[in-house]
């Protein structure tokens, strides 16, 4: 059975949905829609023009001159927006993998003991060098790649480290069973006290994996949630952030935005004289060039003007810094 189209209202709803998830994983690092616009356009026309107009000079032929730089313009942006998308999908890949360890590390946080051994277990079933694997009680053994292999496991409270005792007593136990290696896994960390026993005092080969290396393995083992409760949180962590609503202004108005409109403003009058004895397109430079300029000097004048009068917290932290009594 074939599912209902959308609705005009839904699909609105479903792109402004995925535009906030875009956000989130290029990690506040985009910028407003209009202004990536303009940027975009903007890029365009400077890369066209010069084109234009070096193949002009080369061939003195307009057709064949504004074919070979709309050609060139496409390639170039075909192969910008490849390199884009590349980028894009390595930050939303990284993204999701970030929110997926940071939920399995709440579940693991809120096990027991023995929940913590059993999903430990869980997780080397998924393994394929684990063959055989027994529960021994206070520790698992399995064969690894043909070896007997003593699994030893210790559940940690956030930022808690294992202590050595407890890593000392497993390697016991694992002596006593002959295992001819071990591992120890823990949803804490490990002091120099852990690996010094590990690297010079213990009897068998033993490997100390930590929160880090058991959600690498389950994600190897693939054990990470599925897709839709990681994008689940990610809404959830959207909506969760302060809203911003007057972004746009602010990056109008930012030094960085002051000069690149400078530089506009620049290029599009060095634009209008050289080609001064053609006045039309001379006259549409020149206006160009005037309002990429008066957006720099408004946004310059509106950074004076606010800048002017301190706020009350920054007085107090100018009077705090410079030990002043008020």
């Amino acid at each position: 059975m074939s599912s209902m189209p959308l609705s005009l209202k839904e699909r609105i709803l479903e792109w402004k949905i995925r535009r906030k998830r875009t956000r989130y994983y290029q990690q506040g690092k985009s910028i407003p829609l209009p202004i990536w616009i303009l940027n975009f356009l903007l890029a365009e026309f400077f890369l066209f023009t010069a084109g234009y107009l070096w193949f002009l000079y080369r061939t003195r032929i307009p057709m064949l001159s504004l074919a070979l730089a709309l050609t060139i313009n496409a390639l170039i942006t075909v192969a910008f927006a490849l390199r884009k998308q590349k980028s894009f999908q390595k930050q939303k890949a990284d993204s999701r993998r970030q929110v997926a360890k940071k939920y399995l590390t709440e579940n693991i946080r809120q096990l027991d003991r023995t929940q913590f051994q059993w999903q430990i277990a869980r997780m080397l079933l998924k393994c394929r060098g684990i063959g055989s694997l027994k529960d021994r009680g206070d520790h698992l053994e399995a064969t690894f790649h043909g070896k007997k292999t003593a699994i030893g496991c210790y559940h940690a409270n956030l930022g808690e480290e294992v202590p050595p005792q407890e890593l000392n007593t497993f390697l016991s136990q694992a002596k006593a069973e002959e295992a001819v290696e071990a591992v120890f896994i823990s949803s804490g960390t490990y002091s120099e006290s852990c690996r010094t026993i590990s690297e010079k005092k213990s009897r068998i080969p033993v490997h100390l994996l930590d929160l880090d290396s058991l959600l690498q393995i389950m994600e190897n083992c693939g054990m990470f949630p599925e897709e839709s409760i990681i994008d689940n949180r990610i809404d959830e962590e959207i909506n969760h952030q302060k809203r911003k609503p007057d972004v746009l202004r602010k990056e109008l108005r930012t030094p960085k935005r002051i000069r690149t409109n400078l530089g506009y403003s620049l290029l599009f009058l060095l634009l209008s004289r050289w080609l001064k004895f053609q006045p039309v397109q001379s006259a549409y430079y020149t206006v160009v060039s005037a309002v990429f300029f008066l957006f720099a000097l408004g946004s310059w004048i509106w950074n004076k003007k606010t800048g002017s009068e301190p706020t009350k917290e920054q007085k107090f932290m100018k009077d705090l810094a410079a030990g002043e009594k008020s």
